[in-house]
């Protein structure tokens, strides 16, 4: 019953954490879409010298805006493993 349990957190931390990372994934593959597009349009850009720090700036404003977002899941999550983890 105990094992059941914690293969079950097991589950549950995995979707989880694809549902917090989902949004900066989704930005991340909007980017590198309009970066593919740019680079087709304009094939005398490189798009390498050009690519990585848009990505960059794109990843990190996405950070700091969901950041603030991501107590609540955290927490539950957390209370979720300790409930497991002892028993109650």
């Amino acid at each position: 019953l105990r094992l059941m349990q914690l293969y079950t957190l097991g589950g549950e931390l995995f979707a989880n954490a694809l549902w917090i990372a989902l949004p900066m994934i989704a930005l991340l593959l909007f980017t590198n879409l309009a970066l593919g597009i740019i680079s087709r349009v304009a094939p005398q850009m490189n798009i390498y010298a050009v690519g990585f720090p848009v990505t960059l700036a794109v990843g990190l404003v996405g950070i700091t805006a969901t950041l603030p977002m991501l107590d609540q899941p955290f927490q539950s999550l957390l209370e979720r493993s300790i409930e497991i983890f002892t028993g109650r």
